[in-house]
């Protein structure tokens, strides 16, 4: 994690290391720790679109080097299209934007809700298809407006799913489809983004054959589209003091239940698991899971 850090900020980088992009791009010690405590999901992915472009960087690294990886490509891409000034930040506020510690916990609560309480049983979302291959394509607009758009989507179906603590059985209840949202460069210090999600849950058997009936006569329309927004700033305490000084701890591993392992051993694609009862993570209220 030093590693990382010391090769993400200002500061010389070590023997043999470089700094992943120049021109104010670096970002500082305190904005890598809290990406690598928190909001590491995307970087175990491996490929994003940016402006329509597909933009790829090794991932059976470190999590410390995913991050230099990922970090080099994406602000070279936004270079000249985002504000110099803005770059050092921006890599984190899209790590934080599609992280299950921050807007998709809110959807899995909202699953949790509308499918788990009621059946007494935990929710998640896949983000592997048969095969095992990742199901989940990432992708970044920033308009002239300096507004970023962020889009996380599923390409299989029927891909959430609730399990009963007591039979282990998992049962398919529907299907989400993408959420999405967007933020200005740079966002305010209590702006909060608001997610579009666009799901279709099953429902009972007589329901179905009603949908069913309905699609045949009148055709197949989009899936409806919730609205959802975090409790918490996409802001971080992290971004008032850029020095690059060295955290006084090492850095703590993500709770195993959030993504059913440490964020170190975490692979990209493992379900996402729905939430249970409250805790505090990453400064922010979240529920813990229990699968």
């Amino acid at each position: 994690t030093d590693r990382a850090m010391a090769r993400l900020t200002p500061s010389p980088p070590p023997p043999g290391g470089e700094l992943p992009s120049g021109g104010g791009g670096e970002m500082s010690r305190a904005l890598a720790s809290e990406v690598l405590r928190c909001y590491a999901d995307v970087l175990r992915v491996g490929r994003v679109t940016v402006n329509g472009t597909k933009l790829a960087w090794k991932t059976s690294t470190s999590n410390d080097d995913q991050l230099v990886n990922f970090s080099a490509v994406f602000t070279e891409a936004l270079r000249g299209v985002v504000d110099d000034s803005l770059l050092r930040q921006v890599t984190h506020w899209f790590c934080k934007s599609v992280s299950i510690n921050y807007g998709l916990s809110e959807i899995l609560a909202l699953l949790q809700r509308r499918l788990g309480e009621p059946a007494g049983a935990r929710c998640s979302v896949l983000t592997r298809g048969p095969t095992g291959a990742v199901a989940v394509d990432y992708s970044v607009d920033v308009v002239p407006a300096q507004t970023m758009r962020v889009r996380v989507a599923w390409k299989e179906k029927d891909n959430i799913v609730c399990c009963s603590p007591e039979s282990a059985k998992r049962v398919v209840c529907g299907t989400l489809s993408y959420i999405e949202t967007e933020f200005p460069l740079p966002p305010g210090r209590d702006f909060r983004p608001t997610y579009c999600v666009q799901m279709q849950l099953k429902g009972s058997r007589a329901s179905e054959i009603v949908r069913t009936v309905v699609r045949t006569w009148c055709g197949t329309g989009p899936d409806p589209v919730e609205l959802v927004s975090p409790e918490t700033p996409l802001h971080s305490v992290e971004e008032d003091d850029p020095s690059p000084r060295r955290p006084s701890r090492s850095l703590p591993r993500l709770l195993p239940c959030l993504l059913g392992r440490s964020a170190v051993s975490a692979q990209p694609g493992e379900v996402l698991p729905g939430p249970c009862k409250p805790s505090t993570v990453c400064g922010q209220r979240r529920e813990r899971v229990s699968l």
